[in-house]
């Protein structure tokens, strides 16, 4: 699985190819209302936009789609990692099958320090697609955040979650 983080870096004003390319490449497919707190317990999180089997089904050749993750912020670091699961059936366990990727607060805005637009970004055209060809997408994509073994400290926040074609 492909795991990327990046920081985001501000478009050059005047630039008139760098607005084209971001305009023409990316398209946001679904996303997250407004901002969820995580606990200590799996966090389920609805988004809204078109329907991932609709999205594959027109996906054309050399276009993927990236789960993309950031806004993370706390008041002081967590201590511990989340693991994000797409579509995981209601009440159950983590499978690798709906695996998309492994979250932490390392850049995130801990109390006034931090990367405010720094963000995780994973592959999930390869997860989408399997789950796709067992019937297990949703018709309203879920992510389901499990926060991994320890104590959860900090109150940890997620401002931003949306699936992007490119």
């Amino acid at each position: 699985m492909l795991m990327t983080a990046i920081v985001a870096l501000p478009a050059v004003p005047g630039c008139a190819a760098t607005a084209r390319n971001d305009a023409s490449s990316s398209r946001v497919v679904a996303k997250m209302e407004k901002p969820v707190n995580l606990g200590s317990r799996a966090t389920r999180v609805t988004l809204k936009g078109e329907s991932l089997s609709t999205r594959l089904a027109t996906l054309t050749r050399g276009r993927r789609l990236f789960l993309v993750i950031g806004g993370l912020r706390a008041d002081h670091d967590p201590g511990i990692g989340f693991e994000v699961y797409l579509d995981l059936p209601d009440g159950g366990s983590p499978v690798a099958l709906h695996h998309a990727g492994s979250i932490n607060y390392y850049n995130a805005v801990i109390g006034r320090t931090g990367q405010p637009d720094a963000y995780f970004s994973f592959d999930i055209t390869d997860v989408a697609r399997a789950l796709r060809g067992r019937g297990l997408l949703r018709n309203a994509t879920t992510l389901t955040i499990v926060p991994s073994d320890g104590a959860l400290e900090g109150k940890p926040v997620v401002g931003r979650i949306e699936i992007v074609e490119q």
